[in-house]
């Protein structure tokens, strides 16, 4: 991870805990699971590209539930202005926005 850029796929891994993590220690768990949650579907899509077993409707789902929680970290943790959302108004805006899908 350099300059804001993730270059390997284990940055994005690190990223992503780090993220869990920092709601997690600001009390929000529920949000915390989500996030651990749809980066596992993401994980999945992605061996599911070298071994092509999943049916096509459930790639699918699984694609707008990552274009989701993809939009939603942005939507938390993005740039605002110039500045960063706190742990606590991120869980906050999340858990008010969030739907239910099929990681809960």
């Amino acid at each position: 991870y350099h300059g804001g850029i993730i270059h390997t796929h284990r940055a994005i891994w690190i990223v992503t805990t780090a993220l869990a993590r920092l709601v997690g220690d600001a009390g929000d768990m529920a949000t915390r699971h989500w996030i651990n949650n749809s980066f596992a579907v993401a994980r999945g899509l992605h061996s599911n590209f070298y071994e092509n077993r999943a049916p096509e409707d459930d790639v699918l789902a699984r694609l707008i539930l990552c274009g989701e929680f993809s939009q939603r970290l942005y939507e938390l943790f993005g740039p605002e202005g110039g500045r960063r959302m706190t742990p606590v108004s991120a869980a906050g805006r999340l858990a008010s926005s969030r739907r239910p899908g099929p990681c809960g």
